[in-house]
């Protein structure tokens, strides 16, 4: 699978010759070459927060319609 970078995407498509070697980048930090910043982890971290309270939010609202009509089991 030839690699996206962008030296190697200029070189192929710009020159026509075949992927530069050694290789410009480490594959695997591409496209992603630095660590997320530090804002970005506390809203990864807020959103499945958010989420997770969500989600238990739906349980307890489910739970709480079955013990107003009586259907739950004792």
């Amino acid at each position: 699978m030839p690699c996206c970078c962008p030296c190697c995407h200029y070189w192929h498509h710009h020159h026509h010759w075949d992927w530069p070697q050694p290789h410009p980048y480490p594959p695997p930090s591409y496209p992603r070459r630095y660590p997320p910043a530090p804002e970005e982890e506390g809203i990864r971290r807020l959103e499945e927060e958010r989420d997770q309270l969500a989600q238990r939010l739906q349980r307890l609202e489910k739970e709480l319609e079955e013990l107003r009509r009586g259907t739950r089991l004792a």
